[in-house]
Formats: C-alpha cells, sequence, structure tokens
C-alpha cells in the first residue's frame, strides 16, 4: 500500500485494490480528508496491475509505479505520470520503461524523477536505481546508462527513498537479514563520507530477520528508519546521524528505539 499527502489534505493511495468505499478505483484513487471517494480524481480504467508507489510533483501531476504494464490502455511499463485530475500524462512517455517491479520512487529538487526497485542476479537481490528526467526518457547523465545497481555481495532489496535537499540521495532496505541504509551522490556513485563507503547496516539480534521498510529525514538531518523484526513480531525504529552512524540515543547499541 502506498500513500502521498497533497498540500490541500487530500490523500492519494495506490495498492491492490479495485473498489474504495463502493467506487470503483483499479490500484490508485484519492481520498478527501473524511476518507470519502474524491470523484473529482478519476484515473478511467487505470494501471492494469498494483501500484507500489506515488509522489506528488509539486506541479500536482502524480508519480506512479509497480508491477503494471498499461495505464488506461496505453503502454506504461511499471512507471507512470497522471494528470492533477487522474487521467494519464501522455507527456511524460518512459518509452520501454522499467525492466524491475518499481518499489519507490521520488522527485528530485530539479524535477528530475529517480525509480527504485530490486532485481536478481541469479542467486541474491541487487537495489537498482533509474533516473528519469521530467519528461520521461531515461536520464543517461545518471550511474551507467541511467541505472545503477548495487550488489553488496549479499541479499539486499530496497523499500524506501528520499531525496535531500542538496541531492544526495538515501535509499533504506534490508540486507541479509538486516536494516541496510545507503546514501548515493548526484550522479548515482555511492557516498564514501556516509557510514562505510556509504552504507550503514545495523544488526539489532542475530536472530531477527530485520526489514527496514520505511525512512524519513528530520528537521535535523538525522533519519528514522522504521521496520520490523519476523522473529518475535517487533516493530523496529532507528536513527541514524547524518554521516550515517547510529544514533546512541536510543534504546541499546544500534540506536533502537521500539
Amino acid at each position: 500500500m502506498a500513500v502521498a499527502l497533497q498540500a490541500d489534505g487530500k490523500a492519494l493511495i495506490g495498492g491492490a485494490f479495485t473498489l474504495v468505499n463502493g467506487v470503483t478505483r483499479n490500484y490508485i484513487a484519492r481520498l478527501n480528508e473524511n476518507g470519502s471517494v474524491d470523484t473529482g480524481f478519476d484515473p478511467g480504467s487505470g494501471p492494469n496491475l498494483p501500484v507500489h508507489t506515488v509522489a506528488v510533483q509539486p506541479d500536482g501531476k502524480i508519480i506512479i509505479g509497480g508491477q503494471f504494464t498499461s495505464v488506461s490502455g496505453s503502454s506504461r511499463v511499471r512507471i507512470a505520470r497522471l494528470n492533477p485530475d487522474g487521467p494519464l500524462d501522455v507527456s511524460f512517455d518512459p518509452g520501454a520503461g522499467a525492466d524491475l517491479t518499481v518499489v519507490t520512487t521520488a522527485i528530485q529538487p530539479d524535477g528530475k524523477i529517480l525509480v527504485v526497485g530490486n532485481s536478481s542476479n541469479g542467486l541474491n537481490g541487487d537495489i537498482v536505481l533509474v533516473r528519469y528526467k521530467s519528461n520521461g526518457r531515461t536520464d543517461f547523465s545518471f550511474g551507467l546508462g541511467g541505472k545503477v545497481i548495487t550488489d553488496l555481495r549479499g541479499n539486499e532489496s530496497a523499500n524506501s527513498t528520499a531525496v535531500l535537499a542538496n541531492g544526495k540521495i538515501l535509499v533504506a532496505g534490508s540486507f541479509d537479514s538486516d536494516f541496510v541504509l545507503l546514501r548515493y551522490n548526484k550522479n548515482g556513485s555511492l557516498d564514501s563520507s556516509f557510514g562505510t563507503n556509504g552504507v550503514t547496516v545495523t544488526n539489532f539480534d542475530s536472530n531477527d530477520a530485520d526489514i527496514a521498510y520505511s525512512l524519513a529525514v528530520q528537521a535535523d538531518g538525522k533519519i528514522v528508519l522504521a521496520g520490523s523484526s519476523d522473529y518475535d513480531n517487533r516493530i523496529l525504529l532507528a536513527r541514524y546521524k547524518t554521516n550515517g552512524a547510529p544514533d546512541q540515543t536510543g534504546e541499546g547499541g544500534a540506536g533502537k528505539f521500539v
């Protein structure tokens, strides 16, 4: 389930649904502040498969990503943009689209669109970042041909991302059953001034399979990750300093709060 709040208090939701409060809405809908379906937002037949991520541009247009291969009958492979009132924005054309399931997106200060997903190298998963220009075309100045593949030599996956005011990119997820937090430079290279060569891994307990599902950046620049442990069904919160080091003010040596 994906949620994005608009400046007017309305909420965009994406997921695996086809009905919201009795109103037909295929995988994307907008709710009024009281929770009712906003019928002024009409995506038509919408995406043909679930939406995993929603991001709102400053101009009100809406980026969606997920498993879909078409939107309202037009080919849009896993990434698309909707107009503020719901229809597909045909001016945003990503061509062949993303070659992986999109799990999270972010709008950069310059209007470029960052897409993050996961892929398999045959044995384990890798974290993949792709950047698009505002018209949907691949930004070939990012990474290698517009794409960055991060292989930490284990099983890693991404679940959340954020773009900082300076253009650097945060990605959170899991690495071999531990929390992982990565920071990238504007060009897609890992930021060596953050964590260990751009990566911070937090092991709360050797018995846990810990996954970070979301991240938020505080006003002071510290980073909060929220996730869970499947060993004893705990909710986990962890906070990190701006350099990627765990914030020791939390409970326990790893900066864990729950």
